[in-house]
């Protein structure tokens, strides 16, 4: 059973912690550090990653943490509408679980960009962009 609690109450820190970075009273690894600590104590006590990030989901980048008006999400770029399933397999899905170069899922476009062109050089990030729109 999920501990829903756990999540929702960290949200606000979280949330207050990007504040922190994106006024420059906090330093980018500071709040990795911090965020990534608190999403692992979570999680060790049955909460949900997406309680953590409920209250910065859309509003902040999870790799440069810059706030940002668009942000481009994981589900959105590698869902396929037509199926209604996330099309990863094997290579694909063990890349985007274990990359440690983000913090939570959601990226701004110059970041989403970098990370494409990083995970997967041989598909046309125009084709990752067109699903996002579908």
């Amino acid at each position: 059973m999920s501990n829903h609690e756990a999540g929702h109450m960290v949200s606000s820190i979280i949330k207050k912690i990007l504040d922190f970075y994106n006024e420059g009273k906090f330093s980018k690894e500071v709040s990795k550090d911090l965020i990534e600590t608190i999403i692992h104590r979570v999680l060790g006590y049955d909460g949900n990653l997406g309680e953590c990030v409920e209250l910065i989901e859309g509003n902040y980048c999870g790799r440069c943490f810059k706030a940002n008006d668009r942000i481009y999400n994981f589900v959105q770029v590698f869902w396929d509408h037509s199926k209604n399933e996330l099309p990863l397999k094997g290579e694909e899905k063990i890349i985007y679980l274990n990359d440690s170069s983000y913090t939570f899922d959601g990226f701004c476009k110059e970041c989403m960009d970098e990370w494409l062109e990083d995970k997967f050089p041989e598909i046309p990030k125009e084709e990752y962009y067109k699903l996002m729109e579908d």
